[in-house]
């Protein structure tokens, strides 16, 4: 059992507070309060933002039995900062910045994460776009991980359906370096037909669990008329020896609601697991009365 106590204050257009106090009862009495407090200014081209949170390390003790807290045990500080320049004249259409933090400790002071990410992106006159992103974070588990990654991407047209993209991310994860190389397209064939191509491929440095792979994936979208049409979705990824093929035909009969829905599916949705290579036909049948 809990009580709380929620805050939702405006003092101005741009600027506000956000708060919560909660007391959890049960088991424990000692450390079983959690709070935060988040003040921030909000605008058509900006936002900022600080919070403060405290969660007692027998908080989850005492909710679980009727909740869910994944971790307590903590003091947590974050904040972001986020800007956006529209200009008028030049080359250079808009430039965002952003940039979050985060850092907390147990209750005892011992530290156990902290995270700093930094982006940049830059939209041109002619349709292209740039982006810059760099990331550090440490973590303590069974023992303490440093982590970076630097992240580089090229874009044209990507605020369309129409678009082409491609990226170059490389730093340290868990012990291992890695490179991850990215690229998408998309494409309205006819008038009828569209299809998206979804590329990456990552290396790891050392890879002791063959994790290193490559992923394609497809999707492809054909109407027939506005109420008849077909969806496929494709996937590939070599460090699982998956592949996953899932079809959708759908007809309305009486739109928006009548429908006729055939779904295949060749292996199963299991996220980065090996699936089993199986085959599922749903079919789903609605109406108005």
């Amino acid at each position: 059992m809990w009580a709380e106590i929620d805050a939702n204050l405006f003092f101005t257009r741009t600027l506000g507070f956000t708060g919560q106090f909660v007391k959890s009862y049960g088991e424990y009495g000692a450390g079983s309060v959690a709070f935060f407090a988040r003040p921030a200014y909000d605008s058509a081209t900006a936002h900022a933002h600080v919070r403060y949170t405290h969660l007692g390390d027998r908080f989850a003790d005492n909710v679980n039995a009727i909740g869910f807290i994944r971790d307590d045990d903590r003091r947590e500080l974050d904040g972001a900062i986020e800007k956006t320049l529209w200009i008028r004249n030049g080359p250079v259409e808009r430039v965002q910045y952003t940039t979050e933090n985060n850092i907390y400790w147990g209750q005892t002071g011992v530290l156990r994460s902290w995270e700093g990410d930094q982006a940049l992106s830059v939209d041109w006159r002619n349709r292209w776009t740039t982006a810059f992103r760099h990331a550090e974070e440490f973590k303590r588990f069974e023992k303490d991980f440093r982590n970076r990654q630097t992240q580089l991407e090229l874009g044209y047209n990507t605020r369309s359906y129409e678009s082409v993209s491609g990226g170059y991310t490389f730093g340290r994860n868990f012990d291992a370096d890695f490179q991850l190389w990215t690229g998408a397209a998309t494409y309205t064939l006819t008038e009828e037909l569209s299809a998206e191509y979804e590329l990456q491929r990552l290396d790891l440095d050392p890879d002791p669990r063959d994790e290193s792979t490559w992923i394609h994936v497809i999707r492809a979208n054909q109407f027939f008329t506005p109420d008849l049409f077909v969806r496929v979705f494709f996937q590939t990824n070599s460090a699982i020896d998956r592949r996953n093929v899932q079809a959708v035909f759908v007809y309305r009969y009486l739109p928006p609601f009548g429908t006729v829905q055939v779904a295949y599916q060749r292996g199963t949705a299991e996220f980065g697991e090996r699936s089993e290579q199986g085959n599922t036909l749903f079919v789903k049948l609605t109406t108005v009365l």
